[in-house]
């Protein structure tokens, strides 16, 4: 099911009604069924790989716990990741790997027959195999206590708001949200709504519009220009970020109705002075994930500066090769990596520290970080290796600002991209409370741009595909 469907719109409304006019103690069933629910509108078999690992956690929290022996604690805590990725491997990743490795041997004469497996990638399985992953090692490592509900324990890992494209949730954090009896104000209420249409305008004004342009320039990469491919991935990193924090405002929202906060996953990321920052503020539930079951673990082992230099550039191709299972994607990481090692050498120097000083130096370094970023993000919207190439080459050797050869393909898509992004901008200033002084304006205005401007294509939101 859809966020951007009439299908949740008529859902939501219902689970809610339903959560309040039932006693406390049974709305983990009512939640919990609705979110089984809400996932099986997709793909009903896939239910059971939830189900799975959620037993399997379960299992493995409460004995890691009650088992004093720390070897066996082990043996319980690698029974969870190897049940949990080894989904995530066999269904992401199994087919990737045969075809490299089957192309890596024939460079030696070695010809195997790997056979290829049409395998459906499971929605959200590398949120949710993150977020239960996150609870057996934070018992393992004795920052959480074994949740000993079954109900409560399904309830977190499948939780619908957030359960297909994140945030990606600590249990300590999200179950004890769960048991207690909400104590909804007029103020939740609000911001609920506010949060839910920003989220609809974000998906179905911006990214929608957006992606028919793009579309359109990236189906046909050798009958375009250097600069039609620059704004294009220009408008691409405008698109990405209103089709994910779009997901993550109506996630928030719906899930705020029933007394729920999940934490922020963006904080204004576009204009960022380094990579550091930007991947500091930009999909934070899992860079801090990284950071803190990764990267930390690996720092331990060694923190000379060249070693914190290589794994920084690890963690980052390891985040890229985590949005899927090709070469573009961990291009994608590994040349963030890159840029950030780079950038971090270079802050530390005389010229580095003296940019930081002037407002319009450092207005300059965001400016270049930013359309670093745009352009790293080739990469990612790219099909394959050799179409990012062909995109980079052409935007290297082809670029100008000429708005004539701007205009002369796909005018009118274009026009309404450059049209949707100034209406988005002013949507990174609002407070994070969006608390307006006339509400009612706001609530009008966000409903005038969803009708009018919004896209009826029903597009799945582009993080649902990790």
């Amino acid at each position: 099911m859809l966020f951007n469907s009439l299908d949740y719109l008529i859902f939501l409304p219902l689970v809610v009604v339903a959560f309040y006019l039932i006693p406390n103690r049974f709305r983990w069933v009512l939640l919990l069924a609705a979110s089984y629910y809400f996932y099986m509108c997709w793909k009903w078999q896939y239910i059971f790989l939830i189900v799975i690992s959620t037993m399997v956690d379960f299992y493995a929290g409460i004995q890691i716990a009650k088992t004093p022996d720390k070897k066996k604690k082990r043996w319980f805590l690698l029974l969870s990741l190897f049940v949990n990725l080894g989904f995530l491997f066999y269904f992401k990743y199994f087919n990737f790997f045969t075809e490299n490795t089957a192309m890596a041997l024939s460079q030696f004469n070695i010809f195997t027959n790997f056979e290829y497996y049409d395998i459906l990638l499971p929605v959200g399985i590398s949120f949710y195999t993150f977020q239960t992953l996150s609870y057996t090692i934070d018992v393992y490592q004795g920052k959480s206590e074994p949740e000993t509900h079954l109900g409560y324990f399904a309830l977190y890992v499948a939780y619908f708001p957030q359960l297909v494209a994140g945030p990606i949730e600590r249990s300590a954090r999200l179950i004890p949200q769960l048991k207690r009896e909400p104590n909804i104000t007029s103020d939740d209420i609000r911001y609920a709504v506010n949060k839910i249409l920003l989220g609809f305008f974000k998906k179905l004004v911006v990214a929608d519009t957006l992606s028919q342009y793009i579309n359109l320039v990236y189906s046909n990469v050798d009958g375009t220009t250097g600069t039609q491919l620059y704004w294009a991935a220009f408008l691409f990193a405008v698109q990405l970020f209103a089709d994910f924090s779009g997901y993550t405002d109506i996630a928030m929202g719906s899930a705020r109705l029933m007394g729920v906060r999940l934490m922020e996953n963006f904080n204004k990321p576009i204009w960022t002075e380094n990579h550091s920052k930007y991947w500091s503020v930009w999909h934070i539930s899992l860079t801090s994930w990284i950071r803190d079951y990764i990267y930390i673990p690996l720092a331990k082992i060694n923190k000379s500066r060249g070693a914190l230099m290589l794994w920084s550039i690890f963690i980052l191709v390891l985040i890229g090769f985590w949005h899927g299972a090709n070469w573009t994607f961990i291009m994608f990481g590994f040349v963030n990596g890159c840029v950030m090692v780079i950038q971090r050498v270079l802050s530390v120097t005389k010229l580095g520290r003296l940019i930081r000083t002037n407002k319009y130096t450092l207005g300059a370094q965001k400016f270049l970080n930013m359309n670093i970023l745009f352009l790293e993000a080739v990469y990612f919207r790219s099909v394959d290796i050799d179409m990012a190439h062909n995109v980079y080459r052409k935007i290297f050797t082809e670029l100008n600002f000429s708005i004539v050869e701007l205009l002369s393909l796909y005018k009118f898509e274009f026009l309404m991209s450059v049209i949707v992004s100034c209406l988005l901008w002013p949507t990174v200033l609002f407070n994070k409370q969006l608390r307006f002084k006339y509400n009612w304006l706001y609530v009008t205005t966000m409903l005038f741009l969803i009708i009018f401007l919004g896209q009826d294509l029903k597009n799945q939101f582009v993080y649902f595909q990790f």
